[in-house]
């Protein structure tokens, strides 16, 4: 919420993707979140650790389009999305271990 509101006054038609992207984001890291307690740890931690780099993945690439030129920036996107999907991979499979 804080980025979009930095990157508001320069959003012009994007506004309203932008809000619901927005939405859709926070809403996968709160799910990710609220997996605490209910998976085991090492789930819970990668799974959210995952989440937390998909949020500033596509922090990175809505920074380099609307406010300001990230040096390496696709680089910076692509490691940090690459990680964050293999963490996730990885959590979902202990989960599936943890609930067999």
């Amino acid at each position: 919420m804080g980025l979009f509101y930095v990157l508001y006054p320069n959003l012009k038609s994007f506004t309203i993707p932008v809000i619901l992207y927005v939405i859709v984001i926070s809403l996968m890291a709160i799910f990710a979140l609220n997996r605490k307690n209910r998976v085991t740890p090492s789930s819970f931690k990668l799974i959210f650790l995952g989440a937390v780099l998909f949020v500033i993945s596509d922090s990175f690439i809505a920074l380099n389009k609307f406010l300001i030129q990230i040096p390496y920036n696709g680089v910076w996107v692509m490691l940090t999305y690459m990680l964050a999907q293999y963490l996730i991979a990885e959590g979902a499979k202990k989960t599936i271990l943890f609930t067999s």
